[in-house]
């Protein structure tokens, strides 16, 4: 799995699939990191999407369809490795039953590319990503 495979992967009406947060942002920067929520109980649930730090920000978790995986560099190459447990420090996830597919087009090449991909497509599905 890689970066762009989780992207090429869709958009979801909100309206039904409400995001929920896990931690506070002030408390990890004042350096309180310890995990609040057990990984493996979240994941135990269908159709879970997340992302966020595990504890102690030993790495990134991502969450595609109740799987979890680490995410961490090495040797300048973004890895991801299937994980079953751990605690989360902070997490954004959203159970997501269907997606609609979005393909990146062939002209999207680069970053700048891709996050002007993104803006057009979050707007034509209809929805504010200003803030």
């Amino acid at each position: 799995l890689s970066f762009p495979q989780y992207f090429q992967a869709c958009l979801t009406t909100m309206a039904t699939n409400d995001v929920q947060i896990i931690g506070d942002l002030r408390l990890i920067a004042s350096s309180s990191l310890n995990g609040s929520v057990d990984l493996q109980r979240l994941i135990s649930q269908p159709h879970v999407y997340a992302i966020g730090m595990l504890d102690g920000l030993a790495g990134e978790v991502l969450v595609l369809d109740s799987k979890a995986y680490y995410g961490c560099f090495n040797n300048m190459k973004y890895t991801l490795t299937e994980i079953t447990e751990g605690n989360v420090a902070f997490l954004a996830h959203a159970q997501v039953p269907t997606w609609q597919e979005i393909a990146i087009p062939d002209d999207v090449k680069s970053f700048q590319d891709f996050e002007r991909f993104l803006g057009e497509s979050v707007a034509a599905a209809g929805f504010d990503s200003s803030g």
